[in-house]
């Protein structure tokens, strides 16, 4: 028998390095994009957070503005998606119905050799804005209600 060390729980494993999250586990620090997750909690919105995850750097109040209204243009979920999601079982796990459902919305996206990393940042917000959308259909279709469209009044989070 050959001698295997593994790490319960996987401590101590690095599975890839981040260029936008730094944890020290040791004291408890969460850091993204150099900002403690402390401060982002406490003193950022959602998409301004979002914003920092995708490009790196807090925005300016026009940025913020322009992926707001990306976040409000793309919530709405394509009818194949709730289509799909009609046929799944009512008590199906919410994270299978979501892992499905995110598939379903990626084959939306055109993924060949030449993304650039600006459409991938595009494909990501669209994802982003279609998720509550997705969850809350999922939920109601869990409970057996009908699905509604998103309402373009209401801000993102």
């Amino acid at each position: 028998m050959s001698n295997v060390s593994y790490s319960r729980g996987l401590a101590g494993v690095i599975a890839d390095e981040s260029r936008i999250c730094t944890i020290d586990g040791e004291k408890g620090e969460l850091y993204y994009s150099g900002y403690p997750i402390q401060t982002l909690a406490r003193e950022s919105t959602y998409p301004e957070t979002v914003y920092l995850l995708l490009y790196g750097e807090l925005p300016t109040q026009d940025q913020l503005n322009g992926l707001i209204s990306k976040l409000k243009d793309n919530s709405k979920i394509p009818q194949y998606v709730t289509q799909m999601l009609e046929q799944c079982p009512r008590d199906a796990h919410p994270m299978r119905i979501l892992q499905l459902l995110t598939a379903a919305l990626g084959m939306h996206e055109n993924q060949d050799s030449s993304w650039s990393m600006e459409d991938k940042r595009e494909a990501a917000i669209r994802l982003i804005a279609a998720y509550p959308t997705v969850i809350a259909a999922a939920s109601r279709h869990r409970r057996g209600l009908p699905i509604l469209e998103p309402r373009s009044d209401l801000e993102h989070s």
